[in-house]
């Protein structure tokens, strides 16, 4: 990726996830292995997070393809970092796309330890949202009494609320409805 490889990298990059965000489901492309390797830690993983969640937008398979690279590329549990947990969520939300919950319940709950050992409430309301969602797919009361105790803090701090997106009721009621269909 170095020089003008690099930069129209970027470009397409950048435009991609402005596609994915924007509803259009746009996978990224996963750059070569070489290539990330040459990038920094925290830029790789963040690359990485970005292309997991687009493939689990596009296509089951290429998700599943995705989070098995993904995975070589994570810290073991006790140096994990802020960008793991980044990655960890977006792993545990391919996996649930793709409807692999007992898989996605194991990163998700890595990625919300992370967020709670250091307090941070903030990028925690992603996996809470998709940890919260599977709960009631698997109607788990237990998990979603544990899982409330992360709730209140995010709802509490008016500035931490809008991460919550309101935890994302449409796709809950889309996941809901779709499995208590006959």
């Amino acid at each position: 990726m170095p020089g003008a490889g690099e930069a129209s990298f970027k470009i397409e990059f950048v435009e991609a996830v402005w596609r994915r965000h924007g509803g259009e489901p746009a996978p990224l492309p996963l750059p070569a292995r070489d290539d990330l390797a040459r990038l920094s830690r925290p830029r790789r993983l963040r690359i990485l997070a970005h292309a997991v969640q687009s493939a689990a937008d596009a296509d089951d398979a290429l998700a599943r393809d995705y989070v098995g690279r993904a995975l070589d590329h994570l810290a073991p549990a006790h140096d994990a970092t802020e960008s793991d947990w980044i990655l960890l969520g977006a792993i545990g939300r391919a996996l649930a796309a793709v409807e692999s919950y007992a898989e996605a319940t194991a990163y998700l709950d890595q990625a919300l330890e992370g967020w709670r050992s250091i307090a941070a409430s903030e990028p925690l309301s992603q996996p809470l949202c998709e940890r919260l969602r599977i709960a009631a797919l698997a109607a788990d009361d237990a998990a979603l009494v544990a899982l409330s105790a992360d709730v209140a803090p995010l709802v509490l701090h008016p500035r931490d609320a809008p991460r919550l997106e309101g935890l994302r009721p449409a796709r809950a009621r889309q996941g809901l409805a779709a499995h208590s269909a006959p």
